[in-house]
């Protein structure tokens, strides 16, 4: 069986979180596909990598492995998933930026008063 698949299921027990489809997420199953970014995106050490929606941490781990990353997560779930389990393979390591949710935008000033 997959291994990935093994441990997002073992994350989405344990931290109690499933897909937000009003966020649009999408968990990477597949090491493959994993690898495949991680050689493409040719990173070095003199690179940092931005990570928008690191989720599980799965790809900031590998991508730890070739330079520094920041990795940034809207949903409060995974960045506790990224603070805890994230630090066993690595992905504590990347500077974690949480986006925090405001439940009502008021604007400074409007378009016309500008």
């Amino acid at each position: 069986m997959n291994e990935l698949f093994v441990e997002l299921n073992r994350l989405m027990v344990k931290y109690r979180f499933t897909s937000e489809k009003t966020l649009s997420q999408h968990f990477v199953g597949s090491r493959e596909l994993i690898d495949s970014l991680v050689k493409e995106a040719r990173l070095s050490k003199q690179d940092i990598a931005l990570e928008i929606g690191a989720g599980t941490g799965f790809l900031t781990r590998e991508l730890l492995k070739k330079c520094p990353v920041v990795a940034v997560e809207y949903d409060e779930k995974l960045v506790e998933v990224l603070r805890g389990d994230g630090g066993q393979g690595g992905a504590a390591n990347a500077a974690l930026l949480s986006l925090i949710r405001q439940r009502q935008l008021t604007p400074r000033a409007s378009p016309s008063s500008v």
